[in-house]
């Protein structure tokens, strides 16, 4: 497991409870309660995810094969595929077009290196994810011993610590010394905003939505 020269189990442990903490309260808020309903109603592969962990989230090994099949088949990791200053994360369409936004009104964009998003990773990146294997136990058993009663919040909780042990095994390269999120509440920009706080980088967040 890489994380970097001070990194330890006990500080990625520590990482792990705080990001599953923040997510659980901001999607445990009431305002939120029907939309792991709403999701299952439109689909169906998340209907039986939503199922199964409605059954089993008090149970240590199914918190621990959902983590590393997440870790293999979810699709919102992104790597940068070159070095750079700042690495802006955020794969939705408005996420993105804040993005744009953003790196248009840059005073000196020519002497800043931004790299938007990245490329998907590999499955070595992935498999050595897979590979922290003592940080996804300590997860598994952070998430079966305090399981939230809404399978989606659950989820999210499952999806942020995921995203824990994806960035300790696959860190930001050392050129990089800002991180720029334009969601500061989904399970996988907090992680990676917490993983890079703990590396000492700067964080940076942008409005992606008109706030009422």
């Amino acid at each position: 497991m890489e994380f970097d020269t001070n990194g330890t189990l006990g500080n990625l442990n520590e990482i792990v409870v705080s990001v599953v903490g923040d997510v659980r309260d901001f999607y445990g808020q009431k305002v939120y309660g029907e939309i792991g309903s709403a999701v299952a109603k439109s689909n169906s592969k998340a209907r039986v995810v939503m199922r199964l962990v409605g059954i089993g989230s008090k149970h240590f090994l199914l918190n621990f094969f959902l983590i590393i099949a997440a870790a293999l088949f979810l699709r919102y990791f992104r790597i940068p595929e070159r070095d750079g200053n700042v690495f802006q994360y955020g794969v939705s369409r408005n996420n993105v077009a804040a993005f744009d936004k953003l790196n248009s009104c840059l005073a000196n964009y020519e002497n800043i290196i931004v790299v938007k998003n990245g490329r998907l990773p590999t499955w070595r990146e992935r498999l050595k994810a897979v590979a922290s294997l003592k940080l996804i136990f300590l997860s598994a058993k952070i998430l079966s011993s305090n399981p939230h009663e809404n399978p989606f919040v659950h989820l999210q909780c499952l999806i942020a610590s995921v995203g824990c042990v994806f960035f300790s095994a696959n860190p930001l390269p050392e050129s990089f010394r800002a991180l720029c999120v334009a969601n500061d509440h989904a399970p996988i920009p907090r992680s990676l905003i917490k993983i890079c706080r703990a590396r000492g980088m700067k964080t940076i967040y942008i409005q992606h939505a008109p706030v009422t």
